[in-house]
């Protein structure tokens, strides 16, 4: 029969291991979460929490916020002050910039009025 010693078996979330204290005496390590796991498991309930609480408003935002950004750069499209123009008429050199630069502003207008 094989005889358990001190220096293998675990008391709890601790175990001995030898000549790891002063002069040689057995010193119980800690095995398991450390303290800065303990805060971070904290902070991450927190945030769960944060969460849950903005997941049903989450969506909406997402699609106000997507709908504002696709009007604003619609209309400045449409105003003549997007600075894309001169991007459209490298990207599309058989194209008339200006012309495919006001198309797309009416689409992203139009997009942006579909998401509000």
């Amino acid at each position: 029969m094989k005889m358990r010693t001190a220096t293998t078996e675990p008391i709890g979330d601790r175990s001995v291991r030898p000549g790891s204290g002063p002069a040689g005496l057995l010193r119980p390590v800690r095995r398991g979460m450390t303290a800065v796991a303990g805060v971070t498991t904290i902070s991450r309930t927190r945030f769960d929490r944060l969460l849950e609480r903005a997941a049903p408003v989450a969506p909406i935002a997402l699609r106000l916020s997507l709908g504002l950004i696709f009007l604003w750069f619609g209309v400045l499209k449409l105003a003549g002050d997007s600075p894309v123009t001169t991007l459209v008429s490298a990207t599309l050199p058989w194209a008339d910039p200006d012309m495919v630069v006001r198309v797309l502003g009416v689409v992203e207008v139009g997009l942006g009025i579909g998401l509000l």
